[in-house]
């Protein structure tokens, strides 16, 4: 196939060589892996030397729906561009190397997470229609492809639009998305682990309220997994 159609990193644009997907050796080494020191609940990262394991201050303040958020990079750099691309120009053709980073995320940092179902965060209907396709569905389908897991698209509702939370400030964000979701069908998630999946998470609104759906269905365990965090 790379005969036929060969492959230019989505990164930098130069041929990709023996490597899988659509990022060269060069772009990947450039990718900033989120590792400790970060909040033991949402995940979120710190500079400089913490020796042990803590909780930021909102989350000792406000402890999230869900019961711990991870995310696999930074959202700096070439992430920026390709979650960009991904997202809003149909670079869909990036889902398998953006899962690939979640999936050893998820490995690394939710060892003994028994995952049953991967719930992916929804877009509204019209925003849906918009952009022809969800891209946190894109990522659960490759996550729960490589799990052997089932990849519940439809499970969990936007229940109305809000403004799009690119330029909102952190408190304009949790405000945004107060009871913005509901899960259609009752009792769907009753006692199971659900991995909850979407593209960024900046301070995690979004996902908190979809784990409160989801806690409100009588899910046992929310995990949230994330490509970056920006």
């Amino acid at each position: 196939m790379d005969m036929v159609f060969p492959r230019a990193c989505a990164g930098c644009g130069q041929a990709v060589g023996e490597e899988a997907g659509y990022l060269c050796w060069n772009c990947i080494s450039r990718i900033r892996v989120i590792q400790r020191p970060f909040c033991d609940i949402c995940g979120c990262p710190y500079e400089g030397s913490v020796e042990n394991v803590f909780v930021c201050s909102y989350c000792s303040r406000k402890r999230p729906y869900f019961d711990m958020a991870r995310s696999a990079v930074h959202y700096t750099g070439i992430v920026q561009k390709l979650v960009q691309d991904f997202k809003y120009h149909s670079a869909t053709w990036l889902a398998g190397d953006l899962a690939s980073l979640m999936i050893v995320c998820m490995k690394a940092h939710f060892p003994e997470f028994q995952v049953q179902v991967i719930a992916p965060v929804p877009l509204h209907p019209a925003r849906r229609r918009e952009r022809s396709y969800n891209q946190a569905n894109l990522l659960a389908g490759r996550i729960a492809a490589s799990l052997d897991r089932p990849a519940w698209a439809n499970a969990i509702d936007r229940v109305r639009q809000t403004k799009s939370q690119t330029h909102l400030t952190a408190q304009e964000r949790r405000a945004n998305v107060i009871e913005v979701f509901s899960v259609g069908k009752a009792n769907r998630f009753d006692g199971l682990n659900v991995l909850l999946v979407d593209d960024v998470m900046t301070t995690g609104a979004t996902l908190n309220d979809c784990a409160r759906a989801l806690k409100a269905d009588g899910a046992r365990t929310v995990a949230a997994l994330t490509v970056a965090r920006g």
